[in-house]
Order: structure tokens, then sequence, then C-alpha cells
């Protein structure tokens, strides 16, 4: 059994928020059990995601063939290790493994971990059968996982209706695979609803908190907001009531590409329109579809922008080849986190003014104290001991910093700091 079933609120102390004061150990209980924050079990941290809490980030990784996987163990190698991990993590395997990759994320570095376990129960012939999907939705919870994503809010007259008016009717994977077993076995909506209380029973029973999949998220920024996109997220609303009424810790994922001007209306939707006070977390948003090849710049400034807004509690890493059709390699998985822990970052120290932030003040005290704009630190650097000259090449002998010195030099250090 894994490590989730130990109460909703066990762990709490240890939650990076309730750590550093930013909340009182009450207050995340009282918001916890308001369905406002969600608290995700790793297999050696424990993580808050919600409105009150910091903007978190997410890396996913996955194996869709069984050769993939020293590949992948090469990037959680590289993830665990570099100093600046992702908060979560999700293993989106699309094959059932000898031993699963969620089971290496939850050794490797602890994190609380997500899966979608209709892609391994799905079979391009037969769709999906309700024994199996069951039995893998329990496998994942029984081994420890701390979320299911499953794309419940999938009917065949949403589905047409996105045909009828989208150039690209769906773009999610774990959506495809509901729409694909509704046509193999003439289903009118996805099997995942239908078998909704039977599952929220397994999740129940472990621990386990819900991600409501979006398959109608818009694929790019021209159907952002559109019938579609409006209607799966009202539908969503039945499963967030259900799944809170039985206890059930509830995400809602949305959006994918949407541009800067329609995030308050977006954000004012889900938060007002359909009442979600709980964690959202969205996959971008790319702001831009001109920004092929350098995505991981625009999602760092969509969702830097909508997190702000509160339009979402959590950060998806992604890297540049999200759209060029290319594996990404070990670097352009940690250049795709950087990106988005700049955001993120960005985000929390705007949203608690109160952080007592290390790397900002690494930077901030070494410019200072060196007279120049050179230094090691922030977030991605494991020191910043080095100590570099004054000024630097650019400026030369016009350095506002080296003036500064010259200045402190002749006065004496008089300044504030």
């Amino acid at each position: 059994m894994g490590d989730n079933h130990d109460g909703n609120e066990s762990g709490i102390a240890t939650t990076t928020e309730v750590a550093e004061g930013l909340l009182a150990p009450a207050t995340a209980s009282d918001l916890i059990r308001a369905n406002s924050l969600a608290l995700l079990r790793g297999n050696r941290s424990r993580v808050l995601c919600g409105p009150e809490a910091l903007v978190k980030v997410n890396t996913s990784i996955g194996c869709n063939r069984p050769a993939d996987w020293d590949l992948e163990l090469r990037k959680l190698d590289q993830l665990a290790n570099c100093g600046y991990g992702p908060d979560i993590m999700m293993d989106l395997s699309t094959v059932r493994l000898a031993r699963p990759l969620y089971a290496e994320i939850r050794e490797l570095t602890g994190a609380p971990v997500g899966t979608l376990p209709h892609y391994t129960a799905f079979k391009p012939r037969d769709g999906l059968d309700k024994s199996r999907l069951l039995e893998e939705i329990e496998r994942h919870a029984t081994e420890g996982v701390a979320w299911v994503t499953l794309h419940l809010a999938v009917t065949s007259e949403l589905y047409e209706l996105a045909r009828r008016t989208r150039r690209t009717p769906t773009t999610a994977r774990g959506g495809g695979i509901a729409i694909r077993d509704m046509l193999i076995n003439n289903r009118s909506e996805s099997l995942l609803a239908e078998l909704f209380p039977e599952i929220l029973r397994i999740l129940k029973r472990f621990g386990t908190a819900l991600s409501l999949g979006t398959t109608f998220r818009p694929a790019n920024t021209l159907d952002a907001l559109d019938a579609a996109h409006k209607t799966e997220l009202r539908l969503q609303r039945r499963f967030i009531d259900e799944s809170q009424a039985q206890g059930v810790p509830v995400m809602l994922e949305a959006v994918g590409h949407m541009r800067l001007s329609d995030v308050p209306i977006f954000t004012n939707l889900v938060r007002s329109g359909i009442g979600h006070s709980g964690p959202v977390v969205t996959l971008g948003p790319i702001p831009t579809d001109a920004s092929v090849g350098e995505d991981h710049i625009a999602n760092a400034i969509g969702s830097s922008v909508l997190a702000l807004a509160g339009g979402t509690d959590v950060i998806n890493s992604i890297t540049r080849e999200e759209h060029t059709g290319s594996v990404p390699d070990l670097e352009s998985i940690l250049e795709g986190l950087r990106a988005a822990r700049i955001a993120a970052h960005a985000v929390n120290i705007s949203k608690f003014p109160q952080l007592d932030s290390a790397a900002e003040d690494s930077v901030v005290d070494a410019r200072n104290k060196n007279y120049t704009c050179v230094v090691d630190g922030g977030l991605f650097s494991k020191s910043a001991t080095t100590r570099h000259a004054m000024g630097c090449t650019r400026c030369g002998n016009e350095c506002p910093l080296v003036v500064n010195f010259v200045i402190d030099r002749e006065r004496g250090r008089d300044r504030l700091v």
C-alpha cells in the first residue's frame, strides 16, 4: 500500500508554506478541509497546491516504448540531482513496464508523482475495458502515486461540437484515448465518467488525489474560450462536486494556448463562473502560436501572467521541442525546467512579499559588496561564494557600480547597507 493512505492532512508541518511561516498549520488544515488546497504526498516530501500556496512546478517524463527506458532514467537522474528539481512530477508512459517509471520517480526524487492510468489500460483495437481500467487505477493508487489525471468531461456531443467549430478539435493525448474508446465501443460519454463512483472509492481508500484532465483545451490561441472550451469547463463542475463530496482532493486541469488578453476572462470563468476555488493546473498557456522552437520561453511568459492573476497554481515546464516533433534531449529538459522555475519564483515573491528568498538576497548582497553585476548564486547556482572583479567588460570604466565604489572609498561606506 502506498504512503498516501495516512489521512488528508498528515505531513502539513513539512510543507514549504508551513516551514517558511507563510501558512499556519491550522490555516493549512482548514484550507485543505475547505477544498482550497490539495496536499500531495511523495516518497519523502509533502507539497501543497492551491491559490493560497506557493506556485509549484511540474515536469513530465515518460516512455512510449520499452526502449525509451534508459533515456528517461537519464532525464530523471538529471532532474533529481540538478539542485533545482521540480516540486512534483508526472509519468506520462503509454506502455506498461515491468517496473513503472513512476516508482523510479518516487524513489529518486521523493517528490509527489502523478499518472494517467488510462494510457496503459487502452488497447488500440478494443479501447478501454472496465475491469482492466479499474485494476490499473487501483494499481497506481496502491503503489503510492499522489494523484491520477483522468479525462472525464468527454461526450460524443461535445466532440462533434469541437469538430464542427475548430481547426484542431482536440490536442490532448489522454482525451484522445477517451474519444477513441467512445468511437470503438459506441459510447456517448467517457468510460471514465461512467465508472466515476467506483474510481472515487478507489482514490478515497488510498488517499489519492484526482486531476480533471482537459480534452478540449485550446490547441491554438484562436480557439481559447470558444464554445467547446467553455462547455468542457462547465461539465467539469459535476466531477469537482462529486469528488469533494467523497473527500477526494481534486485539481482542475485547464487551458493550453491562450492570448495574454484572455487571461482575466479565463480566470474569472474558472474562479467565479464555475466556482472552482481549489487547485488549477494549466498546460501553458502558450500565449502565441508563433513561438515554435522557443515554446519554453512562451510558456514561462504565459504561465507567469496567469499564475499572478490567480488562474493557475501549478506551472508545467515544457521544452523548446514542444511543437517541433523532436524528442527533448537532457539539456533541453533542464532548460525548460529553468524557464518554469523563473516564472514560478517571479510570481511567488510577488504573491508572498514576506517570502525570505535566499536566492534573491544572495545575488543582491553579492552585487552590493563586490561592486559588480557579475555574480554567482541565484536559483540555479550551487555556490554564491565566488568573488568577481569590480565592474564588467560591458560598461568598462563607466560602470555605475564602480562609481559607487569610488564614492564609498572617498566618503566611507555610510550607505544603508
